[in-house]
């Protein structure tokens, strides 16, 4: 119960005052927002409705206002105060907040009540990790295993610490047994895969393999074969996953640019220029869409428009060192 009702009337009537000034400011921004509107009187028709709360405050949190996003969580856990995925809902936005403190501690809030809460415990080791507190993340990992050995996404949280702290023999025997926990881990998949790349380990492709295997439809996951394929020169089972991806967005730029990449590599500058051009209509502040679209218009024996797309990539990006070195032979 809020301290100021035990005060006297005329604190009570400079309280009354503040609330309805907050009003007022929401409805000042509820005037040129529909959407915002019409969940205001949803809650003014429903005030003690959790999910309706919830609506609004995920709203506002999506559109980064998490100062009015944090007054209809906080009235929501009033409302009902032992539902923990509020709470968890509570420390997302302080965390987006930059309130990393206040986020930390509703989570160490709950587990003061329920200290052996396994998806709080996975949280706070999430927000441990984010903050590069990678030994406190640890230590609530560690927990989780004490309490359930058989966790996937515990086992993968700790590869990540291991990861971010270079320990990278103990993130891959992490990573490889969250896939053995749960094989549709797709990122434990790809991250097996980058150490092994870098490793030069040759079951990189077989890792990377398997994080398409666990989800065909990730970008990620196909734009890590797809690149490691680029990186061994097998052009065309490259390009055919790049083809996959932007089957399933339209609009991923970076798979246009290495198909362009690609084609150029085998002398296939028509299709290199084509998948320049949707790039540079994609997104024409991309300079290095028009840098090898230079190159590609270079090679193809067209010096005057190689050198336009040169001009405009440095127009772009002044720094960008090797269009400046491709301009400098005009």
């Amino acid at each position: 119960m809020r301290v100021f009702w035990m005060l006297t009337c005329a604190v009570l009537l400079f309280s009354c005052k503040s609330e309805q000034s907050s009003d007022i400011r929401r409805s000042d921004q509820s005037s040129v927002d529909p959407i915002l509107a019409g969940m205001e009187k949803a809650v003014e028709a429903a005030p003690n409705d959790v999910t309706v709360r919830l609506e609004k405050a995920a709203y506002l949190y999506k559109n980064e206002q998490y100062d009015l996003a944090l007054q209809d969580i906080n009235k929501a856990i009033s409302i009902d105060s032992t539902n923990w995925d509020i709470h968890h809902f509570k420390a997302d936005i302080l965390l987006d907040y930059y309130k990393s403190k206040e986020a930390v501690e509703t989570l160490e809030n709950i587990l003061a009540t329920e200290p052996t809460r396994i998806p709080t415990l996975l949280k706070l080791a999430e927000f441990h990790h984010i903050l590069k507190d990678y030994n406190s993340s640890i230590s609530s990992i560690n927990e989780v295993i004490r309490l359930q050995s058989y966790n996937p996404e515990a086992f993968f949280m700790l590869g990540m610490n291991f990861r971010a702290l270079d320990q990278l023999k103990e993130a891959k025997g992490s990573f490889l047994r969250a896939v053995e926990l749960d094989a549709d881990l797709t990122d434990a998949w790809i991250l097996l895969g980058n150490i092994a790349e870098e490793e030069k380990d040759e079951r990189a492709e077989t890792y990377y393999q398997n994080a398409v295997r666990s989800n065909p439809k990730s970008i990620e996951a196909l734009h890590s074969l797809a690149y490691f394929l680029q990186n061994q020169d097998r052009v065309l089972d490259a390009i055919d996953l790049y083809r996959q991806i932007n089957v399933l967005d339209t609009q991923y730029e970076d798979a246009y640019l290495n198909t362009g990449i690609l084609y150029i590599s085998i002398d296939s500058l028509t299709q290199a220029k084509e998948h320049f051009q949707i790039l540079k209509k994609i997104n024409p502040a991309n300079p290095f869409g028009y840098y090898y679209s230079g190159l590609a218009e270079e090679y193809a024996g067209n010096p005057d428009q190689a050198k336009i797309e040169f001009e405009n990539a440095l127009r772009l990006k002044p720094d960008y060192q090797k269009a400046a070195e491709a301009l400098s032979k005009y």
